[in-house]
């Protein structure tokens, strides 16, 4: 049994993922972001991308100070005094890259390159003068004028790596690289599809039947291969697999299905929210001896979207305790891994957790919404 619930916080109606359309339409958004030329200033908001911008400027101060420094202590100084002043720096150069990114990249691509010497030159100016003013020192041109040609150094470089590590993502490259990471899940489900399929075709023909109708509307889903779909699509796919396992499993199957209103557009990964559940039916349900519920969450925090999967542990007959989670190949959950890095980087996180006898999958998605046509 799947039963649909709403949030109590929210008072609008639950959306009717039924009724929604099978075939899903190629998300405007994640083409436009993907085909589109890479804007000049570095997309600061992006964790992953702003880690690596400090490691590669602490990485760049450590080779720099190293000629000219008689010591190893000599260059522990040269370089703490050069922290100083860039580390600050960067820290605001990428705040305000992170503020200004997409108003920038509306505009002409001179001005995007104007807009970043900007951003990396002032920040860069005032700590240099904060810190001389603070240490005593006198205040020289040739000195602002090394700050300035290193900071606009340092920022140029640091967006053309970026527009080159974007270039290498276009649609091409990233359309074969998902569909080859979806299509290690792929003759998985058809394999477990099947089977249950099988194990009713002569006891209950119409079942069978029933559920070879259910398949075939799931597999002219998954026949997109878009990368990313909306989450009214995604939510519509594991419902129709759990669809295909409630007539196999009867009521060892109960879903608890509880879902924010307004979500239905987010976009998501394709082929994420299905293999958690399909795993928490297989790992959960299958082996317990009597019905155990599989809890489906899907919400919003701020600007992340949460999907979190639930489902028991089942128990250890040898010794009536909680057994661990099946080891099984870990396929699902590292292609998902795999996926959420080639689209989302540091932004998007996929955590498992057994404890108190029950396995929880929660996945963390930016959220962003598809564009209206």
């Amino acid at each position: 049994m799947i039963e649909t619930r709403q949030d109590p916080a929210d008072s609008s109606e639950p959306a009717a993922l039924a009724s929604a359309p099978a075939s899903s339409v190629a998300p405007q958004a994640a083409r436009d972001s993907l085909a589109t030329r890479a804007p000049v200033l570095p997309d600061a908001c992006n964790y992953g991308i702003a880690l690596r911008l400090l490691l590669a400027i602490n990485a760049v101060m450590l080779i720099a100070t190293l000629p000219g420094s008689p010591s190893p202590q000599a260059w522990m100084e040269s370089f703490v005094e050069r922290a100083a002043v860039l580390e600050p720096a960067a820290l605001a150069s990428m705040l305000l890259s992170c503020s200004l990114r997409k108003l920038a990249a509306r505009e002409a691509r001179w001005l995007q390159w104007v807009t970043l010497a900007l951003v990396v030159t002032c920040p860069a100016v005032l700590a240099h003068v904060v810190v001389m003013t603070m240490s005593q020192r006198e205040l020289s041109t040739w000195g602002l004028l090394g700050v300035i040609v290193s900071a606009l150094a340092l920022g140029a470089s640091a967006s053309l790596a970026l527009q080159w590590r974007s270039a290498q993502r276009q649609p091409a490259l990233v359309a074969a690289r998902v569909a080859a990471l979806s299509a290690r899940i792929r003759p998985h489900f058809f394999f477990n599809a099947l089977n249950s399929t099988l194990g009713v075709i002569r006891s209950q023909p119409r079942v069978a039947e029933s559920m070879i109708e259910d398949l075939a509307e799931l597999f002219r889903g998954l026949a997109t291969g878009d990368a990313v779909v909306p989450l009214a699509d995604e939510a519509l796919l594991a419902r129709r697999y759990l669809a295909v396992e409630q007539q196999r499993l009867g009521n060892r199957l109960t879903v608890h299905w509880l879902q924010d209103h307004g979500l239905e557009d987010v976009l998501v990964p394709q082929l994420t929210l299905q293999p958690l559940v399909e795993n928490a039916v297989r790992h959960g349900v299958e082996p317990a001896g009597e019905p155990e519920p599989v809890d489906v969450r899907i919400r919003a925090e701020g600007r992340v979207l949460i999907m979190r999967v639930e489902n028991a542990l089942p128990a250890n007959p040898a010794r009536g305790a909680h057994a661990a989670p099946r080891p099984g190949s870990q396929t699902a959950l590292t292609n998902i891994r795999e996926r959420l890095m080639l689209l989302h980087d540091l932004e998007a996180s996929l955590d498992t957790q057994a404890a108190r006898g029950r396995f929880t999958a929660e996945l963390r998605i930016p959220l962003v919404r598809r564009r209206a046509d």
